[in-house]
C-alpha cells in the first residue's frame, strides 16, 4: 500500500518538519512541487508521485502552491520509517 511512499519517505520528512516547525495555519504549507523536491533533494517527478499516493491515501491535499496536511498521524508514521 505504501510502497512508494516507503520509498520517497524524505518527502513525508519535509512534510512533517515543515508542519512541527513552522508557523502554518489549519497544517496548509505554502509550497509547490519544485520547491519540496529540492528541500528532499529528489526529483520533482518523485515528489509528483509521492504526492499522488498521499493524496489517494487521504494524507495531504493539494492546491496551486499548497499542500495541506489532513492526516497529522498517518503522516508522523511515515516519518518515523527510514
Amino acid at each position: 500500500m505504501f510502497r512508494c511512499i516507503f520509498k520517497h519517505y524524505k518527502i513525508c520528512n519535509c512534510l512533517y518538519m515543515f508542519m512541527q516547525y513552522g508557523p502554518y495555519k489549519d497544517k496548509v504549507l505554502p509550497l509547490n512541487q519544485d520547491e519540496l523536491a529540492n528541500m528532499a533533494g529528489i526529483s520533482r517527478i518523485q515528489t509528483a508521485r509521492t504526492l499522488q499516493n498521499l493524496r489517494k491515501n487521504g494524507i495531504v491535499s493539494t492546491q496551486r502552491n499548497k499542500i495541506k496536511i489532513l492526516n497529522e498521524k498517518a503522516l508522523e508514521r511515515l516519518w518515523l520509517v527510514e
